[in-house]
């Protein structure tokens, strides 16, 4: 053998990972200098993980073959003989391409070989009959299907036909004895072949419609026999152990909830079994007459199930698990307002069925959304709102539902905050952690305001979180709204704050029952590194009850209930006492302007020491009195003029909202135009707020109409 040959058939193969295999091959050749005949047994390892050098031929996943080495030793002495050059040359490249072949070939049937780890079975399910196939060790390639261990049928030949012919045809039969095929579905049909269609005639052994082999010319030639005859031969092999008692599982294993009980339905010709299980954890029966088993559980486990026919055994694994929760088929929510739209729906929904979750310790539960966007609602309206709940945890069985969820619209006595609570100090958070806690009694509704930025270096959730410390059930209605994340911090709080004096004014907001010292996330915001979030809310609670306003950097994934951790002292001093504001300013046409300053006059915190420069979050309710001496109607405009920076505005003015663009220092915007009779008096009645983000002091600027334009 050339050395050579070895070599670059070595190099050509390549190597990546693990498994061998040796097979012994006998080539017959000449030397380097082709003068001495040599007859050698070369021994070839074959490893898992190698690409074959033929596109056509590569094998993947399980089968895939890694290196090729080769060695050989001499049987017989070399000879002395002569031959002539071009002679012996052309002998020894024939020599050459046929072993590469027979090298190549045991390459193949060796992949076969490991891929199918001496199983044949891909189908789901248990049996107490079992086929597999394996390589008949011989002078010449033979490969064999056993049923159980014992010899069913062999077929000889070129090795990767017969290896591929076995594999196949056990695989086959495994999948047609789970599928509860019987010795009288097993048939033999003759096959034409067509040559310019690829398909090879013969004679195919069936086990219903599905082809076990196909036995063609090399088949039968290499078993001596014709192609009709061997085909019936093994059609009667097959049929006689189908026929043999045997019991088939039609699941590879089975999870059992908790309490609960599951039937499997047996199938086969078995008679009679007998079973063995840890009745610890789960019981066990088995009906004869209705051939099915009944497994139920008895406590979280796991363990197998042994059924033996006498003819045969079969282990059945069985665990028994939790639910990650339970949740309810249905559940009420109360939502308040002029008109409720669609996202507060949401809130309160998905707040309802959260208060309605059971999850065992370690589960956590989520809202996937809803089945269809409800419609808005108005005071006395009904809608029903399908959710989409997913319970999961380590160890648990999932839980899917969708339980329905009744909302009404249900008016409540209005009522307006009596205190402001500031989060933002510090305004940019470097860290995960709570940064503000503050408490709300019964009776003194509180307005939170909040922004801030991300200064951490991955992202995370800005949450408002309602914690009951209290052991009983807290009603709390809830009026929010939110602006970011951005890393615009004008847009952020000017978005906060438009959004929430619009819902504020119609009192649309939600209730929430709070369960006995857990957590309930109002808002959360995914917020990346430098992005700002701005947010106002108004809490307030509806009879009894001990709760804290929590506003907190957290992980992106936090349950919306929890439990609450353990009481302590709220820690934040910034908290005051006058969240709300009035201002009278007198105009009379012909006369000076008339003017009113916002975010100038400093509130006093609760405890005296601390001062909120530029009163935001505080509602500012400005009337101006107007005085029109004239013989002829005046049209006057309210203008916003920032006096701080950049800043942008929102006011409502009987019922209505006006906004501004961004403005710089020293350029005003007209907000709204009225139109004052001759000699009349009319009022005209504001309501605004300093907004996050934008520069304070701004002036809200009563003059007659077309000044500046």
């Amino acid at each position: 053998m050339k050395r050579g040959l070895a070599t670059s058939l070595t190099e050509n193969l390549g190597a990546v990972k693990s498994g061998r295999l040796t097979g012994v091959f006998t080539h017959s050749g000449s030397d380097r200098g082709g003068s001495s005949p040599l007859r050698e047994r070369t021994k070839v390892r074959v490893e898992r993980g190698l690409w074959l050098p033929s596109p056509n031929l590569s094998l993947r996943g399980r089968g895939v073959l890694s290196r090729v080495t080769t060695s050989t030793e001499n049987e017989h002495a070399p000879r002395e003989r002569k031959v002539a050059p071009a002679r012996a040359a052309g002998a020894a490249n024939r020599e050459r391409g046929a072993f590469a072949l027979r090298i190549l070939n045991a390459i193949v049937v060796a992949a076969l070989v490991m891929g199918a780890a001496g199983s044949a079975s891909r189908a789901a399910g248990l049996s107490t009959l079992n086929f597999s196939f394996e390589m008949v060790p011989g002078a010449k390639p033979a490969a064999a299907v056993n049923a159980n261990g014992a010899r069913l049928m062999t077929m000889r030949g070129d090795g990767w036909r017969a290896a591929t012919a076995a594999k196949a045809a056990a695989e086959a039969l495994q999948a047609a004895m789970l599928a509860g095929a019987t010795a009288a579905d097993v048939t033999v049909q003759q096959v034409r072949g067509s040559r310019r269609a690829g398909i090879r005639g013969g004679f195919a052994v069936n086990a219903g419609k599905r082809r076990i082999v196909l036995v063609d010319d090399a088949l039968a030639a290499a078993a001596r026999s014709t192609r009709e005859s061997l085909a019936a031969q093994w059609a009667k092999l097959i049929r006689a152990t189908l026929a043999c008692p045997h019991l088939i599982l039609p699941v590879d294993g089975q999870i059992v909830p908790a309490g609960e009980r599951r039937m499997l339905v047996l199938k086969g010709s078995w008679r009679q079994v007998k079973l063995t299980a840890d009745e610890h954890v789960i019981r066990v029966q088995c009906e004869s007459a209705a051939r099915t088993l009944s497994l139920t559980a008895v406590a979280v486990g796991k363990t197998q199930v042994i059924l033996d026919t006498g003819a045969g055994r079969v282990a059945l694994p069985v665990q028994v698990m939790k639910y990650a929760g339970r949740v309810a088929a249905s559940a009420d929510a109360v939502v308040t307002g002029r008109l409720a739209p669609a996202d507060v729906i949401k809130q309160a929904a998905s707040a309802a069925v959260y208060y309605s979750i059971e999850a065992e310790r370690g589960a956590s539960a989520e809202i996937k959304g809803v089945v269809a966007s409800p419609p808005s609602i108005t005071p006395g309206g009904v809608s029903t709102v399908t959710m989409n709940v997913a319970v999961e945890g380590p160890g648990y069985l999932p839980v899917r539902a969708t339980p329905l969820v009744r909302v009404v619209n249900t008016a409540l006595e209005p009522a307006q905050a009596q205190v402001l609570m500031v989060s933002n100090r510090p305004e940019r958070l470097p860290s995960l952690g709570m940064w503000y806690e503050g408490r709300v009694p019964p009776g003194f509704p509180a307005r939170l305001l909040y922004h801030h930025v991300n200064a951490t270096r991955s992202d995370a959730e800005l949450a408002v979180e309602l914690i009951n410390a209290s052991e009983q059930p807290v009603r709390v209605q809830v009026v929010n709204a939110s602006g970011g994340p951005s890393r615009d911090e004008v847009f952020a709080g000017h978005k906060a704050a438009r959004d929430f004096l619009q819902r504020q004014a119609d009192d649309v907001g939600y209730v929430v029952a709070i369960p006995g010292r857990c957590v309930y996330t109002a808002s959360a915001q995914l917020v990346k590194p430098g992005q700002v979030v701005s947010g106002l809310s108004e809490v307030r609670v509806l009879g009894e009850g001990d709760l804290r306003v929590v506003v907190r950097l957290r992980p992106p994934t936090t349950d919306l209930v929890m439990p609450a951790d353990a009481q302590r002292e709220p820690i934040s001093s910034w908290v005051f006492t006058e969240p709300n504001k009035r201002i009278e300013a007198k105009y009379r046409v012909g006369d000076e302007w008339a003017f009113a300053t916002i975010g100038d006059r400093q509130v006093l915190s609760s405890t005296g020491r601390e001062l909120l420069d530029g009163d935001y979050g505080v509602f500012y309710d400005i009337t101006f009195d107007i005085e029109n001496p004239t013989p002829g109607p005046a049209r006057l405009e309210l203008a916003f003029m920032p006096g701080g920076g950049l800043a942008r505005g929102i006011v409502m003015i009987d019922g209505q909202f006006y906004e501004t663009r961004l403005l710089r220092y020293g350029e005003t915007q007209r907000l709204f135009v009225i139109t004052v009779p001759a000699g009349g008096h009319q009022q005209l009645c504001v309501r605004t707020m300093p907004q996050a983000g934008s520069n304070y002091p701004v002036k809200l600027v009563l003059r007659p109409k077309g000044v500046w334009d």
